[in-house]
This record gives C-alpha cells, structure tokens and sequence, in this order.
C-alpha cells in the first residue's frame, strides 16, 4: 500500500491539534476540520488520518517536534 500521498508533518499537525484541544475523539476533530473552526489545506479523509495515525512512529514525531521548537 503506498501512504505518501500525504506527508507525515500533517498527521504530526493533527495530532498536535489534538492535543492542544484536548479532543480524544477523531470524528470530533474532523468535524472542527469541516466546520472550518480549524483549518488544515488538503486534509485526508478521516479513515486516512486514523489509519496513519495508529502507524506514526514516535520517534518521528519527536524529531518532528524538536525540529519545529528550534
């Protein structure tokens, strides 16, 4: 299966999004994503972000994060 059709920063944002939210549901999340109270460009579907969100490595997200701090 080939996943890079989105690449790994969005899922990185989105669940960063959840975090400063505290939302702990994804149909929540991708409501705010479709109302418009959050806005993200070219957002996955909500089976992708569920999908690659359970396969994100921790360690990604980590260099992701440390990156973004500097």
């Amino acid at each position: 299966m080939y996943l890079r059709k989105y690449p790994e920063h969005i899922f990185v944002l989105i669940l960063s999004l959840m975090y400063l939210t505290k939302i702990q549901s994804m149909r929540r999340l991708y409501a705010y994503l479709l109302d418009g109270r959050i806005k993200i460009s070219n957002l996955p579907s909500r089976q992708t972000i569920h999908y690659r969100l359970k396969r994100l490595s921790k360690k990604k997200v980590s260099k992701k994060l440390k990156i973004a701090h500097c």
